[in-house]
Order: structure tokens, then C-alpha cells, then sequence
């Protein structure tokens, strides 16, 4: 029920933002990052396909979308450009800013934090029979383990935590996980 009245809002927010770009396209840049949200969440990926492509904008969204696209099309190589361009983007601030600026590059370790969560989920999930390092097969309720472990590890507030858990449900509706995992990750 509550992942419904979820998907109604979103959809709402979507309609309402179509008007709001209708009535005022100069706002177009500002208000991307919301329709790209919204878009994913919405599973609507040929939004989310022609906003990437035709973005002239630089924001924590269209990178996250671009990894979510890549994801898409289960590309071994592409998720992995994808990945490395992300970790890039969102590991340039915190280099940058020094040990002693972690308030100012705090949105930037949370976007680090959802994009490692999508490469192992999507590790997971999509090669599920490739024997890990150690030569055993990481179980599921391994994985749910060392994401709980993660979700308890950032600022507990909505702002941090609702991203973390929306990508998360993103990411497993993406690479069709049967909704009883889902249930388990978040």
C-alpha cells in the first residue's frame, strides 16, 4: 500500500511539474534533477533516456541516471564506465575540500554511498553465480546484511536516508527482483 501511495505521489509530482515547465520553460534547468527523479522512480526510462541525452546541465542526478541507464542494459562495460565516472564526479568534492570540510562534502559521500550500493546490488543481482574472491557465493541475506550495516552507518535523517532506500528500490525493481527480496533490502 505504501510503495502505491508512493508511485501516486510520484506521479502526481510529475504531472504538476509538466504544467510548471509549461507555464515557465526558463525553469527547465533548475527543476531537471526533480523530473530525472521522478522519472526513475516512475520506471519511466525513456524520460530518463531523453533527459541524459539532451541535458546540458551538470547534477548528482544525471550522473546517478546515467549509472541507472547503464544498468539498464546489463553492458558489463558500460556499468563499469558508468561506475567510474560516477565514483569520479562525486569523489572530486571530497578530494578536494580536505579533512576538515566534511559538512560541505556530506551530500557528495552520500551519493559515493548510493552509487556503491548500486554496484553491489546490481553485482549481486546480476551475477549471482560467480563465486566471490574467497570462492563462495555471497548469499542473499548477505547482501541485505552488509546494506543494513551501510543504512545504519549515514546521518539518520529523512534527507540522507530516503535517497539511500529510493535508489535501493529503484535499482531491484530495475533488475527484476522478485518483491519478497525487495521487501528484505529496503
Amino acid at each position: 500500500m505504501c510503495l502505491h501511495v508512493t508511485h501516486t505521489f510520484i506521479d502526481t509530482l510529475r504531472t504538476h511539474l509538466a504544467g510548471v515547465l509549461i507555464r515557465n520553460p526558463e525553469w527547465s534547468d533548475a527543476l531537471e534533477p526533480f523530473k530525472l527523479e521522478g522519472a526513475w522512480t516512475a520506471n519511466d526510462w525513456k524520460t530518463v533516456q531523453d533527459i541524459v541525452e539532451n541535458s546540458c546541465a551538470h547534477s548528482p542526478e544525471l550522473s546517478i541516471g546515467k549509472l541507472l541507464l547503464a544498468l539498464r542494459s546489463r553492458d558489463e562495460k558500460v556499468i563499469e564506465d558508468a561506475l567510474s565516472l560516477a565514483r569520479s564526479e562525486f569523489g572530486q568534492p571530497i578530494g578536494s575540500g580536505g579533512p576538515h570540510s566534511y559538512r560541505r562534502t556530506y551530500d557528495a559521500s552520500v551519493y559515493l554511498h548510493m552509487v556503491e550500493e548500486l554496484a553491489m546490488i546490481s553485482r549481486d543481482i546480476m551475477e549471482p553465480a560467480r563465486p566471490r574472491r574467497s570462492g563462495r557465493e555471497r548469499k542473499p541475506s548477505e547482501l541485505s546484511k552488509y546494506l543494513n550495516n551501510r543504512y545504519d552507518s549515514v546521518l539518520p535523517s529523512y534527507r540522507t536516508l530516503e535517497p539511500i532506500l529510493s535508489i535501493r528500490r529503484t535499482v531491484l525493481d530495475l533488475l527484476y527482483v522478485p518483491s519478497h527480496i525487495c521487501i528484505e533490502y529496503g
